[in-house]
């Protein structure tokens, strides 16, 4: 591991100190700025919220079962988060998607200044300060960081857990080693996405051959946090944790479909070009971070000469790698790609610019991106007025009956007053004569389709068109059934 001893003079000390702070004080406001309606409520985020603010009523993560206004339990994400954020909803007397999106922003913030002081040491400060530059603008980090979604959290723990690990390779001591490992096994069960953590140290030892025995400590350390948990879990809730999690498993192995998480290249690229082409700066990104990655895996491949940067290296194709197996395509996932491959990408690119005198260039690529991404903030979160699912939940509840039966979707159950079944349980002919529904209300998106059922289809085609309501990428209908 590269590790470069910046000279230190009060000077610099006191610069960097303020400029960082700047730029951490500019991702506040770029976060919080009309947060609590801007994006519009996401997918989760409904669900999530209802989770989070009744944690408290039985002491575990519950959901409404459909059908009922009756809870029960919701195992198929860890607790933790719900449980730490409804815990800081009792503190502050505060709760609700918005209180949660702030949680999730002053998450993202922290990590954003401990992958600063993260990577000062691998690289130049200029460097750092240029990878922060781009993290602190980036259109599609700013959106995710401003949802209530666990990976804001999760990322931190994350963050936190590599920096302990590098600690731990400068030190060479096996007790900073099994603290890397907690951390590490600790990320993996706050949600299980983040065990992709765990293959980072693997690919480091990969490409570095050092600390061979103290990394069977780390992993050792790992699985105890890991088996604890499953143990716990399964001591506690028996079957029902098994079978909720293994849900959660087949889904994202692709044995169980998940409509609107799955998608072929035909639907992201018509996404892509429908909605998201604005986040230019991301996009872009996202190429040049594969591209590097790829060519600097094929080089150690092929010369086996060390990487300059193996821990980037190891964080960034982990990540990819990752992304690239699981069947479920959540657009927050990306942030756990971004944030490696702009700090991967400024410290081999940038100090190469610097050395070889090409500022001019260096001011242009730099100019360029934080243009885009102006631009992507005014058409994002300034100039859109939208949200959808609010609107929805408000026209729902003060216009239809709180005795009608509606089908929907869960994310838009969790924020109605009525009775809702899933669209996913319930669209065949059987199933929908059986709950005999008033209302059905459906979301699409160039992702999100509404269930294949013929029958589903001719009900639509046959019911009374009662509201459309039009978001920044998804319209939801609602339909009043004829008797």
């Amino acid at each position: 591991m590269k590790i470069i001893k910046n000279k230190f003079s009060i000077k610099n000390f006191v610069l960097e100190i303020f400029v960082v702070s700047l730029l951490i004080i500019f991702a506040l406001i770029l976060r919080v700025y009309k947060v609590n309606t801007t994006p519009g409520f996401e997918w989760d985020e409904p669900v999530y919220s209802f989770i989070q603010t009744h944690y408290s009523d039985y002491g575990y993560p519950s959901m409404i079962v459909e059908g009922s206004k009756i809870q029960e339990p919701y195992l198929y994400h860890p607790p933790f988060d719900f449980y730490f954020r409804n815990s800081i909803f009792r503190i502050i007397g505060q709760n609700g998607i918005y209180t949660s999106r702030l949680i999730s922003v002053f998450a993202s913030i922290i990590c954003l200044y401990f992958v600063y002081y993260l990577f000062r040491e691998v690289e130049n400060i200029k460097a750092s300060v240029i990878s922060l530059i781009f993290m602190v603008t980036d259109g599609w980090l700013i959106y995710t960081n401003r949802l209530n979604l666990i990976e804001n959290v999760m990322l931190l723990i994350g963050v936190l857990s590599i920096a302990t690990y590098l600690y731990a390779i400068k030190k060479g001591h096996k007790f900073y080693f099994v603290i890397a490992g907690i951390l590490l096994g600790f990320t993996a069960i706050y949600k299980h996405t983040g065990i992709y953590f765990l293959v980072i140290p693997l690919f480091y030892l990969f490409f570095t051959k050092r600390h061979s025995r103290n990394h069977w400590i780390l992993y050792f350390s790992s699985v105890i946090v890991f088996a604890t948990y499953i143990v716990v879990m399964y001591l506690k809730w028996g079957n029902l944790y098994i079978d909720q999690t293994l849900v959660q498993i087949y889904r994202t192995l692709g044995i169980y479909g998940s409509r609107g998480l799955e998608y072929s290249i035909t639907d992201a690229l018509n996404a892509l070009v429908k909605t998201y082409w604005i986040y230019i700066s991301t996009i872009i990104t996202l190429f040049a971070g594969t591209v590097l990655v790829i060519k600097n895996t094929l080089k150690y491949l092929i010369t086996k000469v060390t990487p300059d940067n193996p821990l980037l290296l190891s964080w960034s194709l982990a990540t990819m790698l990752f992304l690239i197996s699981i069947s479920l395509k959540a657009p927050q996932y990306l942030i756990m790609l971004l944030i490696p491959f702009y700090v991967y990408l400024s410290i081999e690119i940038i100090p190469s610019m610097i050395n070889r005198n090409h500022k001019k260039l260096l001011f242009s690529v730099l100019s360029a991106m934080l243009l885009f991404n102006t631009f992507t903030f005014y058409m994002r979160f300034i100039r859109p007025n939208d949200n959808a699912l609010l609107d929805t939940f408000s026209y729902v509840n003060n216009t239809i009956s709180k005795d009608a039966t509606i089908l929907t979707e869960e994310s838009i159950g969790a924020g109605i007053d009525q009775i809702y079944y899933k669209l996913d349980l319930h669209n065949s002919r059987e199933e929908i004569e059986k709950i005999k529904p008033d209302y059905i209300i459906t979301y699409i998106s160039s992702t999100q389709k509404i269930p294949k059922s013929d029958y589903l289809n001719l009900l639509i085609s046959k019911s009374t068109l009662d509201k459309k309501i039009i978001g920044f990428k998804e319209t939801i209908t609602i339909y009043k059934i004829l008797n």
